[in-house]
């Protein structure tokens, strides 16, 4: 069974500038999602969908699928979550391959119950 899991970082933040990249012990918030997302036995595949080329070159080194650039639409402070994970999917299935279902976890939830995904 084919399960991606998205996870959705956008560049700028209107609260905390750059929250994504602020480290929480050793690791940034990005990092500690994917190794999140690693330690699941379902998860085929971990998507990061970003407008952010420096994320983008932490998930590509990480070993993450990439969506780069999001476009605009979807990347703004009013976007909606529903659109970018809709177009993260259809660009999934271009590079790689139709999903049976799909998991999708916050960046900014980094702190989670163990086997919860």
């Amino acid at each position: 069974m084919n399960i991606p899991c998205f996870i959705l970082v956008r560049k700028n933040s209107k609260g905390l500038k750059h929250k994504n990249k602020k480290k929480i012990g050793n690791k940034t918030l990005v990092q500690h999602i994917i190794l999140y997302a690693r330690k699941s036995k379902f998860i085929t595949d971990i998507v990061i969908s970003t407008d952010d080329s420096s994320i983008n070159k932490l998930a590509k080194k990480s070993g993450c699928l990439t969506i780069f650039p999001r476009p605009k639409q979807f990347s703004h402070d009013r976007a909606k979550t529903e659109p970018a994970l809709l177009h993260a999917a259809e660009q999934y299935i271009k590079k790689k391959d139709v999903f049976d279902i799909y998991a999708y976890m916050q960046v900014t939830e980094p702190f989670r119950p163990k086997k919860i995904l």
